[in-house]
């Protein structure tokens, strides 16, 4: 099995070779990415929970209206 190697710079570096503050701070910023990318996915889960609430409003008037007509 290959080490995991970091790259930095342009450079690769073995993960282990790196000094203990590096690794930790390395460590960090996967997590910081990975809560970026869960941000992402969650804003475009309100963007369609919001479109989708806005077509059944758009949809509950236009049956209200329908109705209204009908009965005249």
């Amino acid at each position: 099995m290959s080490e995991p190697t970091v790259e930095i710079d342009g450079q690769e570096f073995a993960f282990s070779d790196l000094e203990q503050d590096a690794q930790v701070m390395i460590g960090r910023v996967q997590q910081l990415r990975e809560a970026q990318q869960n941000l992402q996915i969650q804003l475009i889960e309100n963007e369609r929970s919001i479109a989708s609430w806005e077509a059944d409003i758009r949809n509950s008037i236009k049956s209200v209206e329908a109705e209204e007509s009908a009965s005249q």
